[in-house]
């Protein structure tokens, strides 16, 4: 009998960055004085295209503390094409060929002196740290940017570290926030309440061409989809137009009105909403409205009601008078705020509209560190957000967009709310009249400029 032999070997294929690797060099003094002082770093980025944009970073930290926390200097090129390690795993089968019943059982020794080793044998250092950050800073159009590096009382060795990197098409809204990434997450959210249907069927209603290229499915899926959660969010309403999160109940009001808004934006967009299912919703909302208790601190669902039902033309103008009037600084939140100053825009009276708008961004810089937990899972980025998406879909200018959008800068982890107003947020600063044309290779697109890329586009730019 003979057995066949085979040898496999594995060799590491590098990626040829070409002209997408920036080359950086830093230009300091070799040595500085040991007192309090500031000393410029100047730095060089090579490789950009003309006319491209480009962002840097500096650390200036001490040697001593680098060596200590093992720091490595930042390498963009290493980390995105450099050679990984191999994963290895292991089948061990030994388990299922020894009788488990006759053995003893193994003990599993612990212990040691490594925590007596760790323990403080001399007071913390008292002088300042040697740890400076400065960025992102913009490269001029020579390719080069200077800091200024504060640096304390010191003696010792600094080591300056930089990363560069090029903007080539991040334009608009769309790209800033990764509108095709909220889409897949929001499509991707393994739960199927009422809140989180409503919200991944929200953003289908305007971004169908972005979910498209995001590999959401084609049109008519994205439809089917918007058809589907329709059904089921009026499957869990009861007979007096509320709805539950998971079945028929009444329950929050804030969800009565976040259910009611989607199936109104719905039927503006063309999908079919039954009249009685949402003429029941919107009774609802009157009903609740007129039945609230007063307050002096609270009513964001109020204010949320009275948006859906401005929109429609059912909010009474008498209410809308006197939450703006007398009630607007009782609002908790900024986002109740703003979407009682959206409500009189619908009626054309964009003044009051925007002085509330204006308020709305004052309320938010004040709660801007509310972490404390909410019914309708709303933060402080959810806040910005929404103000942000109401200013713009009912036109106002009474706000910058532009620290709005810095602050609601995507992170890794998101709610199904968040990301909801965040999209929305983005379409709505998207409008093609809002968005300037841009061009690519020349050639102007006013269209959605995503397009989704696969292994055989690596050979393009």
């Amino acid at each position: 009998m003979v057995s066949a032999l085979r040898q496999l070997g594995l060799a590491h294929a590098a990626v040829a960055t070409g002209p997408k690797s920036l080359l950086v060099a830093i230009n300091a003094a070799e040595a500085v004085g040991g007192q309090s002082e500031t000393f410029e770093a100047a730095i060089r980025v090579e490789g950009l295209a003309e006319g491209e944009a480009a962002y840097l970073t500096l650390a200036a930290v001490d040697v001593g503390i680098l060596n200590l926390t093992g720091f490595e200097a930042p390498d963009p090129t290493g980390h995105y094409f450099g050679q990984r390690r191999l994963g290895i795993e292991m089948r061990d089968i030994s388990g299922r060929l020894i009788n488990g019943f006759n053995g003893a059982l193994g003990e599993v020794r612990s212990g040691g002196d490594l925590s007596a080793g760790l323990s403080r044998l001399s007071p913390p250092p008292r002088e300042a740290l040697m740890a400076f950050f400065r960025g992102p800073v913009q490269v001029g159009t020579d390719g080069r940017a200077v800091i200024k590096v504060a640096k304390p009382n010191f003696n010792g060795t600094i080591k300056l570290m930089a990363v560069a990197w090029s903007a080539t098409l991040a334009a608009g809204p769309l790209a800033r926030l990764d509108l095709p990434g909220l889409l897949q997450q929001l499509d991707r959210y393994p739960y199927g309440c009422t809140e989180q249907v409503t919200s991944g069927a929200l953003l289908l209603l305007y971004l169908g061409q972005v979910a498209a290229q995001a590999g959401l499915g084609a049109p008519e899926e994205i439809d089917a989809k918007v058809n589907e959660a329709i059904a089921r969010v009026l499957n869990r309403q009861t007979s007096n137009g509320a709805f539950g999160l998971w079945r028929a109940q009444t329950g929050a009001f804030w969800l009565d009105a976040y259910v009611a808004d989607f199936l109104s934006r719905a039927r503006a967009q063309g999908y079919a909403v039954p009249n009685r299912a949402f003429a029941l919703a919107l009774d609802n909302l009157r009903n609740r409205v007129n039945y609230a208790p007063d307050f002096d601190r609270g009513g964001e669902d109020i204010a949320y009601a009275l948006l859906v039902l401005a929109r429609e033309g059912s909010a009474a103008v008498g209410d809308l008078r006197y939450y703006a009037e007398t009630k607007a600084e009782a609002f908790r939140r900024s986002t109740a705020v703003a979407q009682l100053a959206a409500a009189p825009a619908f009626y054309g009276d964009q003044l009051c509209a925007d002085a509330l708008f204006r308020r709305a961004a004052q309320r938010l810089t004040a709660t801007s560190q509310d972490r404390g937990w909410r019914e309708n899972f709303g933060t402080p980025r959810w806040d910005a957000a929404a103000v942000l998406k109401l200013s713009a879909e009912v036109g106002s200018s009474a706000l910058d967009p532009a620290p709005l959008l810095a602050s609601i800068q995507r992170s890794a982890r998101l709610s199904t709310q968040e990301a909801t107003q965040m999209a929305l947020a983005a379409h709505a600063l998207a409008a093609p009249e809002a968005s300037p044309v841009v061009a690519v290779d020349g050639t102007p697109r006013p269209e959605a400029l995503i397009k989704r890329l696969r292994d055989t586009d690596a050979g393009g730019r």
